[in-house]
């Protein structure tokens, strides 16, 4: 199998510090984190995963669960030699994070968790979400399913919503479908959690109306180790809209925990 990712490399100034590996949520892709790799790459190498189909080049895939994916990621690490490295998610991603921090803990130095939970959805939501798959095929519908969403992920930032947009225009119905399906059939991890045991990071938004912060609430309380940080009137997308406040929360948690932990192993 072909994975598809970005790597910003090995450099003088990072190569001392545990690399970073992100996972995008859904709808989106790896250049979701395109203003956390500008500016955490000059200590990190930052590795941004496609998660399966949502490259737009991407050609019909094959069905998948999240622990597929899991299993991407680890094969991605092995491949590029990363024995530990801190692992970083958005929603979808932080579904599939939260699953590799449980499957995979000794490779893991980190854990950063944006706008996710590690609930499953309500019936509401899934109905919802059926919804959505069904309507993408009609151009009609899957504009307004769009024009729906955007704000639920974006707020007010019509710049960030409209380049969006046109991405998520492109993306084949087949592969949203079956990304779908796995969100949908993901098993409940929440009396689990509480064995994590690698620092994490929770940061979410207070508007966000995709996932209401009472979930990362619940998070918090039961990860050990876990540090929760609240950006005032942020929604979903809240790594893109407000990037200077999660990118500062990012540094000053790996300054905390990280870089200390991680001098002492090498």
């Amino acid at each position: 199998m072909k994975y598809q990712f970005t790597d910003s490399g090995y450099s003088e100034t990072n190569r001392l510090n545990p690399p970073i590996v992100l996972v995008h949520g859904f709808f989106m892709n790896s250049n979701m984190f395109t203003y956390q790799v500008d500016a955490l790459k000059e200590k990190h190498r930052i590795i941004c995963i496609n998660v399966r189909g949502f490259d737009i080049n991407t050609d019909q895939i094959e069905p998948y669960s999240l622990y597929d994916i899991v299993n991407d990621i680890l094969k991605i690490a092995d491949i590029l030699h990363l024995d530990k490295f801190i692992l970083g998610g958005m929603s979808m991603g932080g579904y599939i994070s939260l699953r590799f921090a449980l499957s995979h803990p000794e490779r893991l130095a980190g854990l950063i968790l944006i706008a996710t939970q590690a609930e499953q959805d309500p019936p509401d939501i899934a109905s919802n979400y059926i919804e959505l798959c069904n309507g993408w095929q009609a151009p009609t519908i899957k504009e307004n399913i769009i024009s729906s969403l955007l704000p639920v992920f974006f707020g007010n930032n019509k710049p960030e919503a409209e380049k969006w947009r046109e991405i998520w225009l492109q993306h084949k119905p087949e592969n949203i479908k079956l990304a779908m399906n796995a969100m949908l059939e993901r098993d409940n991890i929440s009396h689990k959690i509480h064995n994590i045991d690698t620092p994490t990071l929770i940061i979410h938004g207070s508007s966000d109306s995709g996932i209401p912060l009472e979930k990362a609430m619940k998070m918090q309380k039961m990860i050990n180790h876990s540090k929760l940080e609240v950006i005032p009137d942020a929604h979903h997308a809240l790594n893109i809209t407000h990037a200077n406040e999660v990118n500062r929360i990012i540094n000053d948690w790996l300054t905390e925990t990280t870089y200390s932990n991680h001098s002492q192993h090498i």
